[in-house]
């Protein structure tokens, strides 16, 4: 179930996940709704605490005014601080000069060098896309110095922005009044204008004091200037009472954004364990996909795509309905299919010449935007076929040697190319139904690195309709290591001598070892190596006659090491036959 931001309370806390400042979601509170000025069916937001300590605009060296020159600019609609507030460009990106003597707030020109931010990314840039989606254009009255910009006001439209002096105690600045005064300040006390630092916003601060730290409340801009001069700047004192202001330059004031959301936009019906009701993300479009090429006659079916239809599959969305739309022939979309399963098979007809398939979700957070194929020509014409499939072989030791059948329903010729991996290794031109061996040869097989390969099959028509056949292996070689264990590992005797027997089948070129220990429950066995013996059918007297002080029994083990040596051909261990002579040495 979900809520609408206009149905919860004013003081709400609100929060979504995606939209975060210094790696963490921002927390905010629900200031109004519907406020009067602001647009029709918007939730005005300000953050819960103060997230940055930030200069509203940095000193201008090339102001003729001097306190601006010296102290920074108080007229909010070319601040530094307004254009960060509402730039999502990467960062270093998002400042351009809005006047001829305008300056970033780079570290020389902002007050002792506390927490420049010319260089950081614009504060939208780590707002989720559909939180940017439901934040509406706001138009603001932003009252004006009476020194250098003539008093009165200038009206300003912005998605985000400070609060006024009139919004948070309903007070005017040079009698004009920017606005009227928020619900969330409707008690219009200190204490309801007190806020506190994030911890985030005191661990990226440059400017330290003891007072400064996420117990204690602090001082927070306002967007409405001191009338009287044209470098200062209205504040909320840390106990919450209006300051005359402070110098626009100084980067040790609070950043408390505010933006307006559309009401509807709907939020979890329980709050979280921070206490917030979370911004609820409609689903995504999914991705589709049609399987292609498709065919208009009938009677052709090849068990992937059968001709007469095509089948159209999409991606899965949680408790979602589906609705699929189709265009013929570049003409409007029709709805061909609604429910909640994720794939639907087309009839296609004779009158088809092109198809466009796209599919919209919707659950109970609201509907995606459609995810379209492209547009697919419908073929008259049979596809070729190869007979198999795509599972993997599995292990190969030896070359492979792969038969298959390739034909075309319309009996014309076909061009087959097989491949190894990426490399093609053969082309050649099919009539009619045929058996065809793809063989890769002794140096190509030498040459693929051991563990996953592929075969791959690709059959084209006179109409370039295509099929195509892949085959996953896994090349083992190398050595092949086999351990065997005869006379289970509780001998009582020290065995004296061994007889080893192989039922063996190698290439003439693999080479094979031999090796049999008596002490094999020793931390370190000797291994004796017997190839000889074994391969002659003779018997071999052990080196070793004890074991380990503190084991208790004697164990044989025998090992066959075999390599292969890029030799072609089979490797087989039937079986090993053994005889043990025991005696007490």
């Amino acid at each position: 179930m979900s809520k609408t931001l206009g149905s919860l309370a004013v003081g709400a806390k609100i929060k979504d996940t995606n939209t975060k400042f210094l790696g963490s979601p921002i927390i905010w509170l629900k200031a109004d709704s519907n406020h009067d000025g602001y647009p029709e069916n918007s939730t005005t937001l300000i953050t819960e605490k103060i997230i940055a300590l930030r200069a509203v605009d940095a000193k201008e060296p090339n102001n003729t005014d001097s306190n601006r020159k010296s102290y920074g600019n108080n007229k909010y609609s070319v601040s530094n601080i307004d254009q960060w507030l509402n730039s999502d460009a990467a960062a270093g990106e998002w400042y351009t000069a809005k006047h001829d003597a305008d300056q970033a707030p780079d570290n020389a020109n902002v007050w002792s060098n506390y927490n420049e931010y010319d260089i950081d990314a614009g504060f939208l840039n780590g707002f989720s896309s559909l939180f940017k989606s439901k934040m509406l254009d706001t138009t603001l009255k932003v009252a004006l110095n009476t020194v250098t910009d003539g008093g009165s006001y200038e009206s300003i439209v912005r998605k985000v922005f400070f609060a006024s002096k009139a919004e948070v105690s309903n007070a005017a600045e040079n009698s004009i009044m920017e606005g009227s005064l928020l619900a969330l300040f409707s008690a219009n006390t200190n204490d309801c204008r007190k806020a506190y630092p994030t911890e985030e916003c005191v661990t990226d601060s440059e400017y330290t004091s003891s007072s400064f730290n996420t117990s204690s409340a602090w001082y927070w801009w306002l967007r409405t200037p001191y009338s009287s001069n044209s470098c200062s700047v209205r504040i909320v004192y840390s106990l919450g009472a209006l300051s005359h202001g402070d110098n626009a330059y100084s980067g040790s004031c609070g950043v408390r954004p505010l933006c307006n959301l559309s009401s509807d936009t709907l939020v979890s019906d329980e709050v979280d364990s921070d206490g917030c009701y979370v911004v609820l993300t409609p689903p995504t479009a999914p991705t589709i996909n049609i399987n292609t090429p498709v065919y208009c006659d009938p009677d052709y079916n090849t068990g992937g795509i059968e001709g007469g239809k095509a089948k159209i599959t999409w991606s899965a969305v949680n408790a979602a309905t589906y609705k699929l739309e189709r265009s013929v022939n570049g003409g409007s979309y029709l709805v061909i299919y609604e429910g909640d399963s994720e794939s639907y098979e087309d009839t296609i007809s004779d009158n088809m010449n092109t198809i466009q398939y796209r599919v919209i979700v919707t659950n109970s957070l609201g509907s995606s935007d459609y995810a379209s194929t492209s547009v697919v020509v419908v073929q008259d014409n049979y596809p070729p076929f190869i007979s198999g499939d795509d599972s993997a072989i599995g292990d190969v030791t030896t070359r492979i040697k792969y038969k298959y059948i390739v034909y075309d329903g319309d009996d014309a010729a076909v061009t087959v190319k097989e491949y190894v991996n990426d490399t093609l290794i053969r082309t050649f031109t099919a009539t009619g139904s045929q058996e065809n061996t793809l063989e890769i040869s002794l140096e190509t097989w030498n040459a693929l690195s051991m563990g996953d390969n592929y075969i791959k099959i690709v059959v084209t028509d006179d109409n370039n309709a295509t099929v195509t056949q892949t085959k996953h292996f896994n090349k083992i070689g190398g050595i092949i290591n086999v351990v065997y264990t005869p006379f289970g590992t509780n001998l009582t005797i020290c065995p004296k001598a061994i007889n080893v027997q192989l039922d063996l089948k190698k290439p003439l070129d693999a080479t094979i070892q031999v090796l049999a220990t008596n002490n094999a429950n020793d931390t370190q066995p000797v291994w004796d190596d017997i190839t000889t013996a074994a391969l002659s059918g003779h018997n071999h007297i052990f080196s070793n006659t004890a074991k380990q002080s503190g084991v208790d029994y004697y164990a044989v083990k025998v090992k066959v090491l075999i390599n292969r040596n890029n030799a072609d051909g089979e490797i087989k261990l039937y079986g090993i036959k053994c005889q043990l002579d025991c005696a007490v040495n």
